[in-house]
């Protein structure tokens, strides 16, 4: 009987962890992969991408900034698959983790960056946060694909109630 309780375990653990490990593309429909795909080849090491899933329709948002100066350049529509609400979780996860204290829900975070509507564009020197700003390498987290000596290549915003505190891709 223990065996088998052992492996029972075994299997719910490996599960967990796979469930953990969800990429980017898991999130975008299977008939939007190609387009998701050639917009992501459009991005330099020094972008910052934004992705988000709009909270009224089944839609993820990717937005690009610059990452030396934090200015919004252009943003996508992508059509949300099943796996995209497990893996905008797994973020929020890692942002806890990464942030702590500092951590804030995604929809609160993005009112508070917009000035109390829902628009991620109006960020910055606009609403002076510019000076609270970190870049790519400050407070960058590290997933599974990135490697320490190589540096943050390309970030994700991750919260930190308009702070921009990033996660590496």
């Amino acid at each position: 009987m223990r065996p088998l309780l052992t492996l029972l375990t075994m299997a719910a653990s490996l599960c967990f962890v796979a469930a953990l490990d969800l990429k980017d593309r898991d999130a975008i429909h299977e008939d939007d992969l190609a387009r998701y795909d050639a917009y992501m080849e459009t991005v330099q090491g020094s972008h910052a991408i934004d992705m988000y899933m709009e909270d009224d329709n089944n839609v993820i948002k990717v937005d690009l900034y610059d990452g030396a100066t934090d200015t919004f350049e252009q943003t996508a529509s992508f059509k949300a698959s099943a796996q995209a609400p497990e893996y905008f979780a797994q973020l929020e996860q890692r942002a806890r983790e990464v942030l702590g204290s500092d951590y804030a829900p995604q929809s609160t975070k993005r009112s508070i960056c917009s000035g109390g509507g829902p628009n991620p564009h109006k960020r910055g020197a606009v609403f002076g946060l510019e000076e609270r700003v970190s870049r790519c390498y400050q407070f960058c987290g590290y997933g599974s694909s990135c490697s320490v000596p190589s540096g943050c290549t390309r970030c994700r915003y991750v919260g930190g109630a308009c702070t921009w505190q990033k996660w590496c891709i």
